[in-house]
């Protein structure tokens, strides 16, 4: 086969393109999907400064690596490593120089300064509430009042260039004002500590609520005699505590559609958190319950920064309050007790306080004692939008791209250009299938073309539509599914930690298990044969070894494994996704139905039901057999029977139907017009298009070789055959390579993207 051709892009692109497509960006999350387009465009976007933030938060653990929102990709920003605190977009770092604190933009690189607390003025308000004539500069230390250990401990961005922190202890804290850049913090000489959790500003003051859920009002401007921030005295604003406590907890104030709000976060018994929100009447100084923020409105909280977003715009749940951990369910703060609760997650306050994690828990482990935090980008004015793009430009680009990939590449920047790739698409169709390779190389499907995926080999074998199944790289069990085409990642748990859900369950038209059922025989034992990944989000697989498995799913929302101790263990060979089940096929040609439930405990993805809805029946023994289970385009199961002869030689298929209502196997001599099936690992069932006829079986000379068959100490001259059901001819397809395949078998995969372009194009 012939080597790739080296892309175009920069040798052929105009130099001023990628400048003229970066200034209309919107977001820094715009820039990122700009640099997967091709390698000189990410280069582009490296060397381009001043990347405009994405409206969305980010998370950011301490190491370095953040976390875009909602999804889970994540970004290396190895200069933001060991912060402090945040506000908005700024990071808090202390510095180890003369003391104080740098903040630093991890998005524009810009940093300023703000003063250490052993230089403090503490200012006497006059009568008019601004900084009158008495002050004396003292360290925050020659307070006798003040805490032992003192340090900045939360920080609000100010109109008129002001910064507000509430310096202090975990208990006990004060507010302090200044500019950035200044020598020295202003702090009101008659305001006492007390125990603040969280400020923010709201028309045009500074609030600050206490433990208790007292509220405080002052204003911030600047003194007209000194040029300084003008220091006020606390005014309290709300009085009686919106809900008293006994247990650890908590309080952010966030202002949302012009309310302020605040939020309570309690630790149950349990270790869970549970969030109550209220809003400000300052005319009646009194706490307001508030069950719902809004449909389209999500609360982000956070010990350094909170804030609310509108974010039905991406498609985003709205009433639901996004979390990180808190210093105040520390053991320090909590007589050395350690909190092991929920850390982080999304709290739904419309489904009876459920919670959801943020990201799979390795991703969001802190064995630090500072918390994690949010970033929150500010949206730049004037920004431009894709649609402001030159058509021209975006002709050009077109014009350039060789290749179909490059073309969807495209077409993930943004939602117009999508359009315009499917504009463009009907002088390049999409590929019908993709091969992958455990070095990497995936070959497209008929066109001989192929790219290397660096970070993509030494996958374990399993695969679903587009994901491939890779072990985790630290070694602790966990699984990753990974795509090659859109980048993305799901973290799967370790079998090590799979739930045995004992709860008894149904099972139909099968004899119940005699006896105990056989135990779990470890993670080391067992592996995951075959892989779905359901419409819903769900995971399920066949979990085991050889003929000893059973139905394992998985929950995303919990990030667990389970499986039925009630149900049987048996030999698998496939299975599918149809009708809300997971339908499995048996080595005996039986086909059972599995309905998914919830565990009410645990909020797991459990098998409630179990139902054989085909009766196996194997045919004479006349040669070994694979099967493959085939959701048809029409939405009708198949069976596709592979024979063999001694020596692991393919010598025919047949393809069989599920009459689900006489529960039998009905074989049938044809996929219906312009169908071809596709079996292995990977199996599915494409419309046929140009070289790809109907009535054709393509599959995979390496793969699911019969246990009990002698295997061929030679490979085959090709990976792959192609079956006609109308001739019974097989031919070979995509010849081997003598070295650099890889180690482990090939397997398809199949792209969402060109499945909805093949029928499209059928449908038009």
């Amino acid at each position: 086969m012939a080597p790739d051709a080296e892309s175009p892009w920069s040798s052929g692109l105009p130099a001023g393109i990628p400048a003229a497509v970066l200034g209309r960006l919107p977001s820094h999350a715009d820039r990122v999907r700009f640099a997967a387009v091709c390698r000189p465009w990410r280069a582009a976007a490296r060397h381009h400064q001043h990347a405009p933030p994405s409206p969305l938060p980010w998370f950011a653990p301490l190491g370095g690596t953040f976390f875009s929102f909602p999804g889970s990709s994540a970004f290396k920003f190895p200069a933001a490593a060991r912060y402090h605190g945040s506000c908005d977009d700024w990071l808090v770092f202390e510095r180890g120089d003369n003391g104080g604190y740098l903040l630093l933009n991890p998005f524009s690189g810009d940093t300023t300064r703000l003063p250490n607390l052993s230089c403090v003025r503490n200012v006497v308000p006059d009568g008019a509430g601004t900084s009158g004539s008495g002050s004396v500069t003292l360290g925050i230390t020659d307070d006798e009042r003040a805490p032992s250990e003192t340090s900045l401990r939360k920080m609000l961005m100010c109109p008129h260039q002001v910064v507000v922190a509430i310096v202090g202890d975990r208990r006990r804290g004060k507010i302090a004002i200044c500019r950035p850049g200044a020598d020295c913090w202003l702090i009101s000489a008659h305001d006492p500590w007390r125990e603040l959790r969280d400020i923010a500003f709201y028309d045009g003051k500074v609030h600050a609520v206490d433990e208790r859920g007292r509220l405080y009002a002052r204003a911030v401007g600047e003194d007209t005699r000194t040029g300084e921030p003008m220091v006020s005295m606390d005014d309290r604003v709300i009085t009686a505590p919106a809900r008293r406590c006994y247990m650890p907890a908590t309080r952010y104030l966030i202002v949302s559609g012009g309310r302020l709000l605040m939020v309570h976060r309690v630790l149950r018994s349990d270790a869970t958190s549970e969030f109550t929100v209220f809003k400000a009447n300052l005319t009646e100084s009194r706490w307001v319950d508030q069950p719902s923020v809004g449909a389209d409105t999500a609360l982000f909280v956070g010990q350094w920064s909170s804030v609310a977003r509108r974010v039905s715009r991406y498609a985003m749940p709205g009433n639901r309050i996004h979390f990180l951990d808190d210093y105040a369910f520390s053991r320090h703060h909590f007589g050395g007790y350690p909190f092991s609760g929920d850390h982080f997650g999304a709290y739904d306050m419309m489904r009876d306080g459920r919670t959801c994690p943020l990201l799979p828990p390795r991703e969001l482990h802190n064995d630090s004692d500072t918390p994690a935090t949010w970033l929150f980008p500010r949206e730049e004015e004037g920004a431009f939008s894709w649609c402001d793009l030159l058509l021209d430009v975006f002709g050009q680009v077109m014009r350039l791209l060789p290749s179909v990939d490059e073309r969807l590449s495209l077409g993930l920047v943004c939602h117009n250009w999508r359009a315009s790739v499917r504009r463009h698409q009907r002088r390049h169709p999409p590929a019908v299938a993709h091969l992958a390779f455990s070095n990497g190389r995936v070959f497209r499907y008929p066109e001989p073309t192929s790219h290397l995926f660096h970070d993509y080999a030494a996958f374990r074998g399993a695969a679903c539509d587009d994901w491939l199944l890779f072990d985790d790289d630290d070694g602790d069990g966990v699984l990753r599914l990974m795509s090659p085409f859109s980048e993305k990642t799901r973290l799967l748990p370790s079998l090590s930690g799979i739930h045995a859900w004992d709860e008894p369950i149904e099972i139909e038209n099968e004899p119940a298990p005699k006896g105990a059922p056989p135990e779990w025989r470890g993670a080391n034992a067992m592996a995951v044969q075959k892989l779905l990944v359901c419409p819903d989000g769900l995971i399920a697989a066949i979990v085991g070894r050889e003929y000893f498995a059973k139905v394992a799913l998985c929950s995303l929302d919990t990030f667990a494994w389970s499986f039925s101790t009630h149900d049987r263990w048996r030999w698998y060979e496939d299975i599918a996704f149809g009708d809300g089940k997971v339908y499995a096929l048996t080595a005996d040609e039986g086909l059972l139905a599995f309905e998914v439930g919830i565990d009410g405990n645990t909020g797991n993805s459990v098998v409630s039901h179990v139902k054989r809805v085909i009766q196996g029946q194997l045919p004479r023994p006349s040669s070994a057999k694979v099967r493959y289970l085939v959701r048809s385009r029409g939405g009708a199961l198949l069976m596709v029977r592979r024979h063999f002869l001694a020596g692991e030689t393919t010598v025919r298929f047949a393809v069989f139907r599920a009459d689900l209502g006489s529960s039998r196997w009905e074989e049938v001599s044809t996929l219906a017009a312009r169908r071809s099936s596709w079996g292995g690992r990977c199996s599915r069932a494409v419309r046929a298009r140009g070289t790809v006829r109907g009535d054709q079986i393509f599959f995979l000379w390496d793969e699911c070789v019969p246990l009990w068959e002698e295997r061929r100490r030679d490979r085959p001259d090709h990976h792959a055959g192609v079956y006609d059901m109308t001739d019974g001819m097989i031919t070979d397809i995509l010849p081997r390579r003598p070295r650099g395949d890889g180690p482990v078998p090939t397997t398809w995969l199949f792209r969402d993207a060109d499945v909805d372009e093949l029928d499209s194009d059928h449908n038009e």
